[in-house]
């Protein structure tokens, strides 16, 4: 007697096209979810370096008694130092020797802290030349930063002269603190010439008319700037790379605030007051 054949039933092509339409729909509906937890990983990320730079920059305010004039240093095109070894040498090739959080007293131990997440810009010779942002006053906003006496002031005396009012500043493009794009009301980033533009988000030296409306909310060169509302700065590269809806606000407190977009673009960092 033949032993009874066990027949093994294969998918049928309709079966395997349902089962390959499901796992597309499943995919359609969960890249998006990983895509949206990418990004609030990678803006988390952004908001830890911040206050980390600001508990940092509360541990140089308490040994210097004052704030430093960038956060990760200047890169200046075209002007060139003495080193003190190799002779004249020029930063854009080499950070510039002010560097306050990460030389000297070591606050900062590693430079990478400054780079956002979302910025793409990583070469370490690469610079960029920085505009005053809106939110800086109507004398100055839109105007290219150039070097003065405050800022040279809190550089030290040590470092090399700089030409006051006719030196231009310029900031390494992985820097993503002292400086970032530009974006507009929708997030998009501003460009000029096909050009994004890069504005200063970090600075000693600007302020508007005290108790006039549109006073910017830099406030770090005066002698007791209120923590809670005094902004040292933000990150706009989330909301200009990956159009995001909130751009990162460090406080003098050392708290990291999610901005609105649609309320940071028209209002700015929030305003020095009570």
């Amino acid at each position: 007697m033949k032993a009874p054949r066990t027949v093994k039933r294969a998918f049928t092509l309709i079966e395997l096209l349902t089962v390959i339409a499901i796992i597309g729909i499943l995919a359609a509906l969960l890249f998006p979810v990983f895509g949206t937890v990418r990004r609030k990983v990678r803006q988390s990320t952004c908001m830890t370096q911040l206050h980390e730079i600001g508990v940092d920059m509360k541990l140089y305010h308490t040994d210097n008694a004052k704030y430093p004039a960038s956060l990760l240093g200047f890169a200046q095109a075209g002007v060139q130092f003495y080193d003190g070894t190799n002779g004249p040498v020029t930063a854009i090739d080499q950070i510039t020797m002010y560097r306050p959080l990460t030389a000297g007293q070591k606050y900062t131990k590693d430079k990478a802290l400054f780079l956002c997440p979302d910025n793409t810009h990583q070469q370490v010779n690469e610079a960029t030349a920085v505009i005053y942002p809106p939110t800086a006053g109507s004398n100055i906003a839109g105007q290219q930063v150039f070097y003065t006496s405050l800022i040279h002031h809190a550089i030290g005396d040590d470092k090399p002269v700089i030409d006051n009012g006719t030196t231009p500043v310029y900031v390494y493009s992985y820097d993503s603190y002292d400086s970032g794009p530009q974006v507009d009301n929708s997030g998009q980033p501003v460009k000029i010439n096909g050009n994004t533009v890069t504005e200063l988000h970090y600075s000693l030296d600007w302020t508007g008319l005290v108790n006039d409306s549109t006073d910017p909310p830099n406030q770090l060169k005066f002698l007791s700037p209120p923590e809670d509302t005094t902004v040292i700065t933000w990150c706009t590269y989330h909301a200009a790379l990956e159009h995001s809806e909130i751009v990162p606000v460090l406080m003098l407190n050392g708290s990291v605030k999610a901005a609105q977009l649609n309320q940071f673009i028209p209002k700015g960092p929030l305003k020095f007051g009570p």
